[in-house]
């Protein structure tokens, strides 16, 4: 759907669409590094909020792919998403048939983890922050998988659910999302 700009924590699915994402290049054949990394690079821009400062920037970004359309003018946001809409019916869009994505269980949370606890050493990460990066790190990895293997769409959505209610218990998560509603602008708390 169109979108004037993006963020990593736009969409209630974000951790499955970036995992969806990450999961393109492992089934081309790329290496298990590139996923890890892209993984990674995914998982602090949702931590850290991550924001992208136009369609083009979300693109390059990984938040949208290549045949994801944007709008330019916040205005018309709602009647290009219809008009998108109302083209994929017209062509006969059937949603994809779901797929398995490959997870990278316990060694890939740990890295994440690690990640994230670097990134408050050095100062670039909150202590919500932290709290943030651990309940994704659990979502990338799979869950409670003990190694690498491959997760159904609706278990990592499980996962993903199961965060996010989790962390709307959290004072501050919700402090961030009163001054994202009220500002426009991710809050660093």
């Amino acid at each position: 759907m169109p979108a004037t700009r993006a963020c990593a924590t736009d969409a209630p699915r974000s951790c499955y669409e970036l995992s969806m994402r990450a999961a393109r290049p492992l089934r081309d054949g790329t290496a298990r590094l590139r996923r890890l990394l892209w993984v990674a690079t995914a998982a602090l821009a949702v931590v850290g909020a991550g924001c992208s400062a136009s369609g083009p920037d979300a693109q390059r970004l990984g938040y949208l792919s290549a045949v994801d359309s944007f709008s330019m003018n916040r205005e018309r946001l709602i009647a290009d998403a219809k008009a998108v809409a109302l083209q994929r019916v017209a062509d006969g869009y059937r949603p994809p048939v779901p797929q398995p994505i490959p997870v990278g269980g316990a060694s890939l949370k740990a890295a994440l983890e690690l990640g994230v606890h670097l990134a408050w050493r050095a100062g670039r990460a909150t202590d919500h922050d932290v709290t943030v990066g651990k309940a994704l790190a659990h979502v990338f990895a799979g869950g409670a998988v003990p190694h690498a293997t491959t997760v159904s769409e609706q278990h990592l959505l499980d996962l993903e659910r199961e965060a996010f209610l989790r962390l709307l218990g959290e004072p501050k998560t919700l402090a961030r999302i009163q001054h994202t509603l009220t500002t426009g602008k991710p809050l660093r708390n």
